[in-house]
């Protein structure tokens, strides 16, 4: 994908594999394709889960490895009122260096 012209990568991204990956395979994922990109294009990480816990120690890890950020698809209703995003940002993503998030 590099070789064709690529920007950037998305790796683990939501309705893929990264709900039936255990956490030591998300993590094996991770670092191979870090690993293999190497820094020529920014990796974004998807850390989504459940737990806006787990989900923010999925994006330290993430820009700890050398992702260019982690993010969160969280999984919201459409009815959740703002006050509702915001919490799970600011839990979840935003403690991260280079937060990125889709709040929508």
């Amino acid at each position: 994908m590099i070789d064709a012209g690529s920007n950037g990568l998305c790796i683990l991204a939501n309705f893929s594999e990264q709900f039936v990956l255990t956490d030591a395979e998300r993590e094996q994922v991770m670092h191979a394709v870090l690993e293999h990109v190497a820094g020529r294009v920014p990796v974004i990480v998807t850390t989504t889960h459940f737990s806006s816990r787990i989900c923010a120690e999925r994006s330290r890890q993430a820009q700890d490895a050398g992702a260019a950020h982690g993010d969160d698809h969280a999984a919201l209703s459409r009815r959740d009122v703002p006050r509702l995003r915001e919490r799970r940002f600011s839990t979840s993503i935003a403690p991260c260096p280079t937060p990125s998030t889709s709040r929508s």
